[in-house]
């Protein structure tokens, strides 16, 4: 039968309505809001229907507020939004993939093959250079061709054929940085998730450079077949994306290849199959677990296809990239020295220095937090809250560590920690090398820090000579300890090889800060939309969302950076 039309239109037909004009700015701020997580879907229609009864007359309003039946229905508030908007978004439509999920049934957990989604890369390429958004967000043909000069001589370049046909253009051609994480949304669930971003994007806003690749909930998920279905979508893609092609075969204007894969060790040990510290010391050598400790002893641990791991034993689809490489996985600052390195040697320092004053614990404390925060306003970073001992002091059969800090946060205390050091430096040998071992690690911070694209080579000549001398300072310090402090772990040995990937792209351009600040989007968008959604839907309601957070920056209908910073470091060096 079929229906009448009468004086009440669709949901459809009053957002096509309203297409011909500018929506108001009440209506963007409330669906960029929706869109990021901050607003749930029932949240928006009470909004919407509070305003226009406080007088508010615009038709995208009235159409907000009439989702749901006007309330009356919160749980069809999602599913009305999507159809009035979703079709209109100059995002890339959702892919399907077909992959078997975990789902609930009355006998108990149960594996069906449902239906999720990915957004194809080349897509996300082809819409960015269509809003003539590719220089800002892709980087220019110049800047494409100083990159690929400098990587020549890259071991991700060496004996891959992608780089060497005849038809390679360097100018045309984005190297991508791709970063996979999972984070916890829920009490009882975590979200993981793919996304990409250009490695000459480094100056843009997050929100807008970082592109979502893949959601999906692991309470969803089968062990590693639901993520391979999806991967192996994603790695297609890409592999056409290499040749300049969209996902139906039509020409690009650009090509994109990905350059490095980064991310959290212990998410890329279970989800690609690197070796895990606990069998062995590094994924970039076969430096055996036993032996990790001896970084001090190694002279050049040079970088070659021969150190590597046998990589045959990598079963993921990442290596059937048409440009993969087993030099792809990359080593990031904030793992291996906010997050390792400087929160043990921090944590030593602020030790021993509670142990050698002769004021009781509580006092001590108190001095020592004192003396902190006036030696951060004496070199002008910000101070840090106040440290309690579950900060730093070493727990039962375990050594000092700094514990319940952010690696940004560890990361500000490099010059305080310096002058702190340096204060009670005289004396004893041991003092003496414990600044030195501070200082050095500040001069190490500095050179990770370079914002060259490529570090010139003095500046890498230098880096090097550092991070040698602070390994070897390091080493004697825990020598001498004998085993009451100044731990060594597999973070050290793989700060080793930090000094061979920083030569051809700085480490700032691989480090996983925009990441993590991504992976807290989309954390927030995952628990906006988790409320009585299984988990078999939510990763394709993340994507939905998400589809409209980028349309409303695509189209430019809100400021850019009005909300998300350049770069969660920039705040710690301005």
């Amino acid at each position: 039968m079929a229906r009448r039309r009468g004086s009440k239109r669709t949901i459809e037909e009053r957002a096509l309505d309203e297409a011909a004009s500018p929506h108001s700015q009440l209506w963007t701020c409330i669906m960029e809001l929706w869109a990021w997580g901050v607003l749930s879907s029932p949240i928006v229609q009470k909004l919407a229907q509070a305003a226009r009864r406080s007088g508010c007359s615009a038709h995208d309003i009235d159409t907000l507020a009439q989702l749901g039946a006007s309330g009356a229905h919160e749980g069809n508030c999602h599913r009305d939004l999507l159809r009035a908007y979703a079709a209109r978004c100059v995002t890339p439509a959702l892919s399907p993939v077909t992959c078997p999920t975990k789902v609930r049934a009355p006998e108990g957990a149960a594996t069906l093959d449902t239906q999720q989604a990915v957004l194809p890369a080349s897509q996300w390429i082809r819409r960015v250079c269509e809003h003539g958004l590719d220089t800002a967000l892709l980087g220019s043909d110049a800047e494409r061709a100083i990159f690929w000069a400098a990587q020549k001589d890259s071991p991700r370049a060496t004996g891959v054929g992608y780089y060497h046909v005849r038809d390679f253009c360097p100018e045309k051609t984005i190297p991508l940085l791709l970063f996979a994480d999972g984070a916890s949304h829920a009490e009882h669930d975590s979200i993981v998730s793919v996304s990409f971003r250009s490695l000459l994007a480094h100056q843009c806003d997050i929100a807008e450079s970082m592109f979502l690749l893949a959601a999906m909930p692991k309470s969803a998920t089968v062990k590693k077949e639901t993520w391979r279905c999806l991967w192996q979508a994603l790695v297609e893609d890409l592999n056409r994306l290499a040749h300049g092609l969209d996902h139906d075969g039509s020409a690009l204007p650009l090509r994109a290849v990905v350059w490095v894969v980064s991310g959290d060790y212990e998410h890329m040990a279970n989800e690609y199959g690197l070796p895990h510290w606990t069998s062995l010391a590094c994924f970039w050598c076969s430096a055996p677990k036993e032996h990790f400790f001896a970084f001090a002893d190694i002279p050049a641990l040079t970088r070659s296809a021969e150190d590597m791991l046998d990589q045959d034993a990598l079963d993921h689809p990442l290596k059937a990239l048409t440009n993969y490489s087993p030099c792809m996985f990359a080593i990031d600052t904030l793992h291996c020295v906010d997050l390792g390195v400087a929160a043990h040697v921090y944590a030593n320092v602020f030790h021993e220095l509670t142990q050698e004053w002769p004021e009781t614990k509580a006092a001590s404390l108190s001095r020592l937090n004192k003396e902190l925060r006036s030696h951060c306003v004496a070199v002008g970073s910000p101070a840090p809250p106040l440290l309690r001992y579950e900060n730093f002091a070493p727990r039962s059969g375990e050594y000092p560590k700094l514990r319940h800090m952010k690696g940004a946060a560890i990361r500000r205390l490099a010059p305080a920690v310096q002058a702190l050091a340096a204060a009670y430096g005289r004396g004893s040998a041991h003092r003496k090398r414990r600044a030195r071992v501070a200082a050095l690690l500040r001069a190490i911070y500095d050179s990770t820090s370079c914002r060259d694209l490529v570090m010139p080579a003095a500046k890498h000549a230098e880096f090097a000579r550092v991070l040698t001398e602070f390994l070897e300072e390091y080493a004697k310090l825990a020598t001498s300890c004998r085993g009451n402090g100044w731990h060594v772990v597999f973070k050290f040995h793989m700060l080793r090889h930090l000094d061979e990937q920083s030569k051809h792209l700085s480490p700032r351009f691989v480090w996983t800060y925009p990441g993590e600040t991504f992976m807290s989007f989309m954390c927030q968008i995952a628990s906006s939309c988790s409320r009585g959604t299984p988990g078999r839907l939510l990763g394709v309601k993340v994507l939905q969302k998400y589809r409209v957070a980028q349309h409303l920056m695509l189209s430019q209908q809100i400021p850019t950076r009005s909300r998300f910073p350049v770069d969660e470091l920039d705040e710690l060096e301005d």
